[in-house]
């Protein structure tokens, strides 16, 4: 059973501003752990022209009414981190066979 208090309440927490806040604190880290690994661009995942230009144009659109834009720039954050936690060995190792 809810509370009451729950049950009455119209509103709902809203954490936008939080989240907009820690990217837009944090976005130079992003960016620099985006380029730094690359996994995501060297796999095929992500196009690097098209990525640095996506970076370059929302960086001024992520203190939005909404967290769209945050949500976007930590997708690939986390595909990327995912990657190269995953990944990273044993690609690293396949391209200098390869090359």
């Amino acid at each position: 059973m809810l509370p009451a208090r729950i049950i009455e309440r119209r509103g709902q927490a809203d954490y936008t501003d939080l989240v907009n806040d820690g990217v837009d604190r944090n976005y130079p880290k992003l960016v620099q752990c985006l380029h730094s690994g690359q996994m995501a661009i060297r796999l095929g995942y992500v196009d690097e022209e098209a990525m640095n230009n996506e970076l370059i144009r929302l960086r001024d659109q992520i203190r939005r009414p909404d967290c769209l834009v945050s949500w976007r720039l930590n997708d690939l954050l986390g595909l990327e981190l995912w990657l190269q936690v995953f990944f990273g060995e044993t690609i690293t190792e396949k391209e200098v066979v390869v090359t």
